[in-house]
């Protein structure tokens, strides 16, 4: 799990240099998208191979793919005003990001400190996500609230490798 882990992480250090261009080209939000989308595959295949007996499942799979479902929704609604190539982009992400999140919760060893903080990291990038895009595509927040998403996906990443060691 460490490995795939690291090469997430790798992933996602490509994904923040490639992103950090997105001021000036919209194209290169949706190529460090993809390379996010590649650090939640990671996430996913970590959780799995974590996980033993999903019996007691803090999220039951129908509720995972109704959640999955309004995700998609709210992207698809909330940023409609995006261009095509970006809304495929943010579907395809959030619906790892709620894979993710599902993955997390079915994890063995529940009610533990680690297994918590791998749900808290899945959580943040969920709302680091909305927040990175509500400020990109519907509303320019005032610059204190900008780098917010910032501190929140760190605190994910934090979580998730902290939670996984």
């Amino acid at each position: 799990v460490h490995g795939i882990l690291q090469f997430a992480f790798l992933v996602a250090w490509i994904g923040d240099i490639i992103v950090a261009f997105g001021y000036v080209d919209v194209n290169y939000i949706v190529i460090g998208g993809y390379f996010f989308a590649v650090q939640h595959i990671c996430y996913i295949w970590a959780n799995v191979r974590i996980r033993r007996n999903s019996a007691f499942a803090f999220i039951p799979p129908n509720w995972g793919i109704a959640l999955f479902g309004l995700i998609l929704i709210y992207s698809v609604i909330l940023f409609a005003n995006m261009e095509k190539k970006v809304q495929i982009q943010v579907g395809i992400y959030s619906s790892l990001l709620v894979a993710s999140l599902h993955t997390a919760c079915n994890r063995e060893a529940k009610n533990t400190k680690k297994y918590w903080l791998v749900i808290a990291g899945a959580l943040l990038f969920l709302s680091s996500e909305f927040s990175l895009l509500i400020e990109h595509f519907v509303y320019t927040l005032p610059r204190i609230f900008s780098s917010g998403h910032l501190f929140i996906y760190y605190t994910a990443q934090a979580f998730i490798c902290y939670g996984n060691i």
